[in-house]
């Protein structure tokens, strides 16, 4: 302990100690932010063969995202589980989705920045 005249109390000094500003540890990157008031929604009939797709363009959805993104991926989701393989704009409507609540995940990406994400509304397939 190194006592200081001014301090009532005394101050203990740890070996190998650093400022937390001095760190090597990685500061967080800044996320994308959707910018648009509404949620992007979905097109097409909800049942068993069926394409579904979000009504956006992929330009429009980059641009939906501040600052603008300069990719976008996409990732279905079953009753809120990501749907193996389902990665693209649109989407066919499986047996296995009927009577169970659809959706779309949107990511944008960004270089430096962390992944920006939206939903999309659930849909139930009939």
């Amino acid at each position: 302990m190194i006592g200081n005249c001014s301090a009532s109390d005394p101050v203990t000094v740890l070996r190998n100690a650093a400022e937390p500003h001095w760190s090597a540890a990685p500061l967080s990157r800044p996320a994308l932010i959707w910018t648009k008031a509404k949620h992007p929604r979905l097109k097409g009939a909800a049942k068993v063969g069926s394409k579904l797709r979000v009504a956006m363009k992929k330009k429009a959805i980059r641009k939906a995202f501040a600052p603008d993104a300069t990719g976008v991926r996409f990732q279905w989701l079953r009753n809120g589980h990501p749907i193996k393989h389902a990665t693209k704009a649109t989407y066919r409507v499986r047996k296995a989705d009927r009577h169970r609540k659809v959706r779309l995940r949107i990511i944008g990406r960004l270089g430096g920045h962390a992944n920006g994400k939206v939903l999309t509304k659930t849909v139930k397939v009939r």
